[in-house]
Order: C-alpha cells, then sequence, then structure tokens
C-alpha cells in the first residue's frame, strides 16, 4: 500500500517541481528583462540630459559671443558623450543640432536661438498695439480693442500676467515666456491667435545717434524737454507750455513724469525717466515710446488711441488703461521712426524659439 502511495506522489512531486521550476525561471526572465528596461530607461534619460548639457553650452557660447563658432564638436564625458553643431541660420537667427549618447541609446535635438541684431527699425513695432520688451502686466485685456484683420499684435518678450479677461473679443499674441490669466480664462483661450511674429528684442545700448538723427531731419516737428532729474507734470495748467506745432515730444532726464486731465496728440517719447505715471484723465492719441532701461515704475492708464511701445524694459510695466489701436493714427508717425539707427546690445540676449527631438537610436 505505501509503495503505491509513493508511486502516485512521486509524479506529483516531480510535477510541482517543475511547476515551481517554471515559474522561478519566469520570475528570473522578468526580472532579467525588467532590469534591462530600467538600465535602457537610464540611458535615454541620460542622453537627453547630456544634449541639454550641450544647448545650455551652446547658449553660454553665444550669449557672450552670438557670432561665435559652434561646432561640429563632440566631448567625451564619464557618463557617455555629447556634442553640438550649427546647421543653419542668419543674422538673427541659428539652428543649432545637439546630441547625447549613453551607452546605446543616442538622441538628437534641433533648437532655434534669436537674438536682437545690432541696427533695429522703429518702424517696424507700428504693427504692434502693445510691445514690451520685458515683464508686463495687463489688468483687463478686454480694455485693449484691436481690428478684426488681425492688425495690431500684442507682443512681449517676456512673461504676461493678465488679471481678468471681461470682454470676449479677438487678439493676436506673441510672447516668448509665460503667459498667466487669473480670470476670464475660457474667453482668452477661444478668442487668442498665438502667432510668431519674428518679435524683435530690443536690448537698447544707445540711442544717441536716434535723437540726433530727429533733431537733424525734423527740428521744426521736435520738441526736447529735459528734466534735468526732477518732475514733470502734464496737466490741464501746464499743457499749454507744450508747442501744438510739435508732433514729436522727447521727455529726457525726469525723475518722476506724470500725465493727468490732458490730451496729447502725436508721438511722446519717454528716455531716462525713472518713474511713469499716466492716469486716469490721460488723453494720449498718437504713439507712446519708451526706452526704459533707467525706468523703475510704469503705470500706463488713461486712454490711448494709437499704440504703446516700451523698450529695453529693467522691471515690469502696469497696463491698467483703454487702448484701441488705429492704424490711421500710428502712421501718422512712421517718418519719425523709420531710420535704423538704434543700436542693440547683443551680448546676454539669446532666446530659445524652438526645441524639439529629431532622432533616437
Amino acid at each position: 500500500m505505501k509503495k503505491q502511495l509513493g508511486f502516485i506522489l512521486l509524479p506529483i512531486i516531480i510535477l510541482v517541481m517543475m511547476l515551481i521550476s517554471i515559474i522561478l525561471c519566469s520570475m528570473l526572465f522578468l526580472t532579467l528583462s525588467e532590469f534591462e528596461s530600467t538600465i535602457k530607461y537610464v540611458d535615454y534619460e541620460k542622453s537627453y540630459y547630456l544634449a541639454i548639457g550641450a544647448k545650455e553650452e551652446v547658449l553660454s557660447i553665444l550669449s557672450a559671443d552670438w557670432n561665435a563658432t559652434i561646432g561640429p564638436l563632440a566631448y567625451k564625458v564619464n557618463d557617455g558623450e555629447y556634442g553640438y553643431e550649427l546647421v543653419g541660420g542668419d543674422e538673427r537667427r541659428k539652428k543649432i543640432k545637439v546630441y547625447g549618447i549613453s551607452n546605446s541609446i543616442q538622441r538628437e535635438f534641433e533648437f532655434v536661438v534669436e537674438a536682437p541684431s545690432q541696427k533695429e527699425n522703429l518702424s517696424y513695432l507700428n504693427k504692434y498695439a502693445l510691445y514690451c520688451h520685458g515683464q508686463l502686466i495687463i489688468e483687463d485685456l478686454g480694455r485693449i480693442v484691436c481690428p478684426e484683420d488681425n492688425r495690431g499684435i500684442i507682443g512681449v518678450t517676456g512673461d504676461v500676467l493678465i488679471n481678468k479677461y471681461s470682454k470676449a473679443q479677438e487678439h493676436s499674441i506673441d510672447v516668448k515666456k509665460n503667459v498667466k490669466v487669473k480670470a476670464g480664462n475660457r474667453y482668452f483661450l477661444q478668442y487668442t491667435s498665438f502667432i510668431d511674429s519674428l518679435l524683435p528684442y530690443f536690448q537698447l545700448k544707445n540711442r544717441d545717434d536716434y535723437f540726433k538723427w530727429l533733431q537733424e531731419n525734423f527740428s521744426d516737428k521736435v520738441h526736447f524737454i529735459n528734466g534735468r532729474d526732477g518732475e514733470i507734470t502734464i496737466d490741464k495748467n501746464t499743457f499749454s507750455e507744450m508747442e501744438d506745432s510739435k508732433e514729436v515730444y522727447v521727455l529726457q532726464n525726469v525723475d518722476n513724469f506724470t500725465m493727468k486731465d490732458s490730451t496729447l496728440n502725436g508721438l511722446l517719447i519717454l528716455d531716462k525717466v525713472k518713474k511713469i505715471s499716466l492716469l486716469d484723465t490721460a488723453q494720449i492719441n498718437g504713439t507712446i515710446l519708451v526706452f526704459g532701461e533707467n525706468t523703475g515704475e510704469i503705470q500706463i492708464k488713461g486712454n490711448t488711441i494709437g499704440n504703446i511701445l516700451l523698450c529695453n524694459i529693467k522691471g515690469e510695466a502696469y497696463f491698467n488703461g483703454y487702448l484701441r489701436y488705429d492704424i490711421e493714427e500710428v502712421e501718422k508717425y512712421i517718418p519719425y521712426l523709420t531710420t535704423p539707427l538704434v543700436n542693440n546690445d547683443t551680448k546676454g540676449v539669446v532666446n530659445v524659439i524652438k526645441w524639439n527631438e529629431i532622432r533616437e537610436y
């Protein structure tokens, strides 16, 4: 009886052992496969970060010298290899290819960088309803009205914060960094088109040649006012001192500029003004042009029919007024902006505008 029981149990034991062996082999296979997948994933990620390192190295080179030679170069490192080369471009834009290799994984990327040219024509900005080279806060985007033919772009090289969007209407926006809408985001997404308009970067190094050009060619139309580092207020009492025959008003070296209770028809240029305040009762029919590298605070309220151009803002500009882009009003002042004499400082201003992976193997 015991022998018969032994003969019955033996095949069962063998079958159980075979099943355990199969399970153990399957687990080992899965473990090895998972380990191999993990290794490949680690190499996949390493190759990406090596390519990112290549991109940052290129940006560092171009920030120091836009005309520097970019590759082709390859570097061996402990974790693998990275490299880069210039594959196309012009004086404003360059297309760069970078790659990273970790063991058997190689990933290649292309990106486009943009820098300001050494000369800019201010008249190029006339297609913008509101241009800001810097950070911009818009209190209510619904207060900016542009024609239905998509003329009148809102162009910003930095971040944009829109506190609210109270009125659903179409806007064309070109923002190179981030856009945040606190209230009215549904309208913003529905009625806003994002475009790539070759947004210029006005990193203005010297404006003396521009003002000299204005003086030499339009002396009868340009009125220069030197604030001598004091305060200037334009209101209903002092505005009569401004010359009605002029079309361009240049205010320079002002500690605090305020406009209220008055209307100005023309091109208003503010240069080396530390604080700018256009109050609710200010009316501008024309163009506001600010050279803001020395400006610590910009607050624009009131009503503007024309456009607003804020160049080289070192801090934040705050727009809390009403703006209607009027191409006919803007075009009146194109003759005063059509010189390519404004110098740009290209050092340190390099912006990545496109980045995508082109190959993985």
